[in-house]
């Protein structure tokens, strides 16, 4: 059994270390990976171990790219993306900053903090806009980024009830009226196009995100250039599904922006019903926006 000292502080690392040491020294041992991942669960609840499989290589790798970023719109599953980002480099360092935009002036200011700061190896910004700064440092092969997608009459959708939900930082008393919905998902789009422009950059769907948690981790995960077990991978997206990120909005501590301080949630961040948006506003997005989406609804 591993000893409960561990919850004391992250040892998540040291652990990644003592087995790749064990699996170079000796072959003929297997890791139980079903044991040693059960076993993490329940020292670690919050978040899961990642049993990094090349992980001197991705120390070498973190050296180099230091920053990652979180880099999707509004409301296309970046909080999945930034959540997934924590896990894996909590496994991999003892210290990173994790940083919302709404929390610093600007971005700069933020990746300087990580930099400046005695003891900080790494940092995750989550941003939702384009912005000069961070695309410097991915033009630079300075850090990597992930940018979730989502069709757009979902984005609509998912964009008018948090506008109407009170616990939300991005909260409007007055209804959202068409042309500020058509002017918010316009910019979306034109951000979109720019993103696809930087280097250093994965693009995953929120419908990927939705239906295969694991293999969006394992996407991520790659993108960094982490070689995760499969096990590991399988928890860490059971851990990340919708069901669980549901249950974790209900507990979620709120901060003086609105958000988790670590997860950067709100209440009611998911939607809880079973309300689809696809049809709701499939009309008016596709009229003014189809020749740049797909039938799916995403950008062609």
């Amino acid at each position: 059994m591993l000893s409960h000292a561990m919850r004391r502080k992250n040892l998540k690392p040291e652990l990644n270390r003592v087995l790749e040491k064990m699996k170079n020294e000796d072959n003929s041992h297997a890791i139980n990976e079903e044991l040693l991942n059960a076993e993490c669960r329940i020292i670690w609840r919050d978040e899961p171990f990642a049993h990094i499989n090349n992980f001197t290589d991705s120390l070498k790798t973190l050296s180099t790219y230091s920053a990652w970023i979180s880099y999707g719109g509004l409301r296309t599953g970046s909080t999945f993306v930034t959540m997934a980002m924590r896990i894996l480099l909590s496994s991999m360092v003892d210290i990173f900053l994790t940083g919302w935009e709404g929390d610093y002036k600007e971005p700069q200011k933020f990746f300087e903090l990580a930099q400046e700061t005695p003891g900080i190896e790494a940092g995750i910004l989550k941003i939702h806009r384009y912005e000069k700064f961070c695309n410097k440092l991915l033009k630079q092969d300075r850090a990597k980024a992930v940018v979730s997608t989502r069709d757009y009459q979902s984005i609509a959708g998912s964009y008018t009830r948090m506008k109407a939900n009170r616990h939300s930082p991005f909260f409007q008393k007055q209804k959202v009226s068409d042309q500020q919905l058509l002017d918010f998902i316009g910019k979306q789009i034109e951000d979109h196009k720019k993103k696809r422009e930087i280097p250093n950059t994965l693009f995953i769907r929120e419908s990927e995100i939705r239906q295969n948690p694991g293999g969006a981790v394992s996407r991520i995960a790659g993108h960094m250039g982490l070689h995760l077990t499969a096990t590991s991978t399988r928890y860490i997206g059971e851990k990340l599904n919708i069901e669980s990120q549901k249950k974790t909005q209900q507990k979620t501590i709120i901060n003086s922006t609105g958000h988790g301080e670590s997860n950067f949630m709100h209440h009611e961040h998911i939607n809880t019903t079973e309300e689809g948006y696809e049809n709701k506003f499939s009309e008016l997005i596709f009229a003014h926006f189809g020749k740049e989406l797909g039938e799916d609804g995403y950008l062609k």
